[in-house]
């Protein structure tokens, strides 16, 4: 499930991805050229993008004709699983609540052309998005979660030593995850998961990791 967990959100730390995703929450059923034309990128790579995407499980397919149609994919039934889509969806389509709390005077992670074509209340949402994500696509990141989750508060030193890292990989993976709200120090030197994330998308992307890992 590490794995799994990690390779998701690598998928949706992607501008491209993003933009489709943002173009399939507005309108599903949509043929891939008429992707590429709204999210402006080449066929060839809205066609490798679509592949990957649909591969993860965050997308459904219609055949009409010559033409492959796309919508984001309804959640799975398995309980253990780990597909934050529909959560994704909803986000792009109504970004205000999930960003209420999301640093108001920068986008952080998006260049200037997607801000321009998606808008700037969309791009916030992507933002955070990416954001929320890029803290666990590592498998590393994921596992020190788990641990914690497990175990719960723990040592620097303990955790090195149950995920076999170094020092220096623990000092960055434990910032990125403290940077986003996911774990704080108790005391010195212990440290645990925390409710007290950055954003309303964090927090329930959180749950779902939280929930898959469990």
């Amino acid at each position: 499930m590490p794995e799994r967990i990690a390779t998701v959100c690598r998928a949706l730390a992607s501008e491209p991805n993003l933009i489709i995703l943002h173009q399939l929450a507005l309108e599903p059923d949509l043929a891939s050229s008429e992707l590429a034309r709204r999210a402006r990128l080449s066929r060839p790579q809205t066609s490798s993008q679509l592949s990957h995407l649909a591969a993860l499980g965050a997308l459904s397919r219609r055949r009409s004709g010559p033409f492959v149609h796309y919508s984001i994919a309804d959640e799975p039934g398995n309980p253990g699983s780990f597909a934050p889509w529909r959560l994704v969806r909803e986000t792009l389509a109504s970004p205000a609540r999930a960003c209420r709390s999301w640093r108001a005077d920068s986008i952080l992670h998006l260049s200037e052309d997607t801000v321009t074509l998606v808008g700037e209340p969309v791009a916030r949402a992507m933002d955070v998005i990416f954001d929320a994500a890029t803290a666990f696509g590592n498998v590393r990141r994921v596992q020190l979660v788990r641990l914690l989750r497990q175990q719960g508060p723990c040592t620097g030193v303990g955790i090195c030593g149950t995920l076999r890292i170094s020092p220096y990989a623990f000092w960055r993976h434990i910032r990125k995850l403290q940077r986003r709200g996911y774990v704080r120090q108790r005391s010195p030197g212990l440290w645990q998961l925390t409710r007290t994330h950055k954003a309303l998308f964090h927090h329930e992307l959180f749950g779902i990791v939280v929930k898959a890992l469990s």
